[in-house]
């Protein structure tokens, strides 16, 4: 019998794997990988039961399949994929994370359960939280009032179908968009003084979320919907793809290296950067991009330094007419990058100082 080692980063990307496949329903797999037969019991909709095999009962809303009713320790994916091929955990483990890894739920059977309706949903593709009808005014308060985003980029996203606010949570909603313009990612984020990010059903996480120009040269890479957004605020003509988080940007970007012929935008892409929190982490992700990327583009991707977001931060300033004071390069020295929206938040914190030191002058000069 031959034992697989891992290495430290091989370990901790299987970890990272394994978070995001929580959201994998067991259901999922029995339809689209065995093609079993899954119904709805009539007494209630959220437990299935197999046709082929009538002792497994899947539980939607724990998402643990059940070998018979009395059985009380249910399996996740990895462990009924063992079960079901008879297989060793490292095996199945193998076969799910590659399915994972590989899936457009776009072209799979999935399954939706409604707690509050008891009911089951079988729907193909991305399923969008319903929309709040009307203005989405307390999401817009929460984006330019306390994240202090730029008011004309979140009204431009809102607009453009990029960005919305959900009806039952009232949750800020990140739509990204496929090849054909049919909505294919979504993510959550809360606005209330809890934090919450919740990946829609249905979504498929390697499209991520994007804004690009007309005919847009250069690129640039986020680990999230909210950092591109930030740094959209002081670069409103910027094109950007975001991914789902760091754990997800790999295969995002290995996506759209093989579906490149696909999308339009990329055809006119020259010059490929990246904005990432400054990390061990993202620093593996972006080698591994490098080191397996089969795009010139990608493999050559550059960081975008501190001094060249300064610039760009300042040039943002210097444009704004209701800042009076004109910044430069030497004001933000002591400003250090841990990732763009603390970056952000520092230059801010750094610009209002500035603006108390000019008042306190013109009020001596008076």
């Amino acid at each position: 019998m031959s034992v697989k080692f891992y290495t430290k980063d091989e370990k901790n990307e299987l970890r990272d794997l394994a978070v995001n496949i929580r959201q994998l329903s067991v259901a999922e797999i029995a339809d689209n990988v065995y093609g079993l037969t899954l119904y709805s019991k009539k007494n209630n909709a959220r437990y299935l039961v197999c046709y082929e095999h009538p002792s497994l009962i899947f539980d939607l809303q724990k998402n643990l399949v059940f070998y018979n009713a009395k059985t009380t320790n249910g399996m996740n994916c990895y462990d009924f994929v063992q079960f079901y091929e008879n297989c060793s955990f490292t095996e199945a483990r193998e076969k799910v994370n590659q399915y994972y890894m590989e899936r457009d739920p776009r072209n799979l059977v999935l399954y939706e359960y409604s707690h509050t309706k008891n009911a089951v949903y079988k729907h193909t593709g991305i399923s969008l939280p319903d929309r709040e009808s009307g203005n989405f005014n307390e999401m817009k308060d929460y984006f330019i009032q306390t994240m202090a985003f730029e008011g004309n980029v979140v009204d431009t996203l809102i607009l453009n179908q990029s960005l919305y606010m959900s009806k039952n949570m009232h949750n800020a909603v990140f739509v990204g968009y496929d090849e054909k313009n049919n909505p294919a990612f979504a993510l959550e984020y809360g606005i209330k003084d809890t934090p919450y990010k919740h990946e829609a059903a249905g979504s498929f996480t390697s499209v991520g979320w994007k804004q690009i120009q007309d005919h847009a040269s250069d690129i640039i890479i986020f680990d999230s919907p909210m950092n591109a957004l930030a740094y959209l605020s002081i670069d409103t003509e910027a094109s950007v793809i975001a991914s789902k988080d760091i754990t997800t940007l790999y295969n995002m970007v290995k996506y759209y290296q093989e579906n490149s012929d696909k999308y339009e935008f990329m055809k006119d892409v020259k010059n490929i950067t990246y904005i990432l929190e400054n990390s061990p982490k993202a620093d593996l992700v972006v080698n591994r991009i490098k080191e397996t990327a089969t795009d010139e583009r990608f493999k050559n991707m550059k960081q975008v330094d501190t001094d060249e977001l300064k610039r760009t931060y300042i040039q943002s300033m210097n444009a704004n007419s209701e800042f009076q004071y004109t910044v430069s390069e030497e004001d933000y020295d002591e400003v250090e990058y841990k990732d763009i929206r603390t970056f952000i938040d520092d230059m801010d914190e750094m610009t209002g100082q500035l603006q108390d030191q000019q008042n306190k002058e013109e009020r001596a000069m008076e």
